[in-house]
């Protein structure tokens, strides 16, 4: 995902390199760390943009890989390549190293201390980007491969999860029909036993029935209240005259209260009773007015005045 190429900025190892990884893929970061690739203190340089780039930095994020790259030339030319303080570099370095120096035919100690060496520049390029088309196709071949493979996994599990229905709802069914059957048979055995209670229950209160049924003969209640009818009777026949003289001897008792009690009693002795017209009582002066009918009791009759 991240590259780091040490290189020439102006050489055309770079611009090789750059086509070739805009082509195939795109999507790639690309870090140059631009040197001199020949003269004087060329390889201190390099050595040095190799160190930079491989250890961590604030100004840049981890590199998954670094390219050492020049183009070709003479073996003066390709020199600073073969120089100690580069092969150290390249073999301390904490990411993996790319050589691609000069051509296919040239070969410098940074070639054999490097994780791997690719005959040019473009070549290097080409070795670690995949093409963008093989890896679209490598993509869309996993992708048939996984989606197979899932649908491959979808019907096996099916298959088990059918299988496993089945057997369970045959389980299950087993199962039901055996608790019915038990709890058939307890019902069984429990209305036998109801049954049996409960025609004994209504034997005993059949018999209980027919007891007191013989205690209790009507034919001996029937000539119990036969008697007692003849007795009331004999009674009936002869309360007549006892009843008669008893009501005469109360009725001459309430007529001599009467005569002594009755309002008559009290007029004989001087005393009168006046009522107003509608026949009330005159008991106050407050009760009459002037004009009133009154009408006066005596003892031998009635005078009837006005208020004047």
């Amino acid at each position: 995902k991240r590259i780091g190429i040490v290189t020439s900025p102006s050489g055309a190892a770079i611009r090789d390199i750059l086509n070739i990884l805009r082509r195939r893929a795109r999507g790639i970061e690309i870090l140059i760390n631009p040197v001199r690739v020949q003269g004087a203190g060329a390889a201190a340089e390099i050595a040095s943009a190799i160190n930079e780039l491989s250890n961590p930095s604030k100004i840049w994020p981890p590199l998954d890989l670094i390219v050492v790259a020049r183009g070709g030339g003479s073996i003066e030319d390709l020199w600073e390549f073969n120089e100690e303080v580069v092969a150290r570099a390249i073999a301390a370095a904490l990411v993996p190293i790319v050589s691609a120096v000069g051509h296919e035919v040239d070969f410098t100690i940074a070639d054999f201390v490097a994780d791997l060496r690719a005959p040019t520049p473009s070549a290097a390029a080409e070795l670690i980007v995949p093409a963008a088309i093989e890896l679209e196709r490598r993509v869309n071949e996993l992708a048939l491969c996984l989606h197979r493979c899932w649908q491959s996994f979808i019907a096996r599990e099916r298959t088990r999860l059918r299988l496993f229905s089945e057997r369970a709802v045959s389980r299950e069914l087993l199962r039901r029909m055996q608790e019915g059957k038990q709890t058939l048979d307890w019902r069984r055995e429990s209305l036998q036993r109801n049954a049996v209670g409960f025609v004994g229950n209504w034997r005993g209160r059949l018999a209980e029935n027919g007891a007191a049924l013989r205690r209790h003969d009507p034919s001996r209640e029937i000539v119990l209240r036969r008697n007692r009818v003849a007795e009331i009777a004999r009674r009936l026949a002869a309360c007549p005259a006892q009843l008669t003289a008893a009501m005469w001897r109360r009725f001459e008792r309430s007529e001599k209260v009467l005569a002594v009690l009755g309002p008559d009693a009290t007029l004989g002795r001087g005393y009168s009773m006046t009522t107003d017209a509608t026949g009330a009582i005159v008991r106050s002066v407050t009760q009459v007015k002037r004009g009133d009918r009154l009408r006066t009791r005596v003892t031998d009759g009635a005078i009837e005045s006005d208020v004047a």
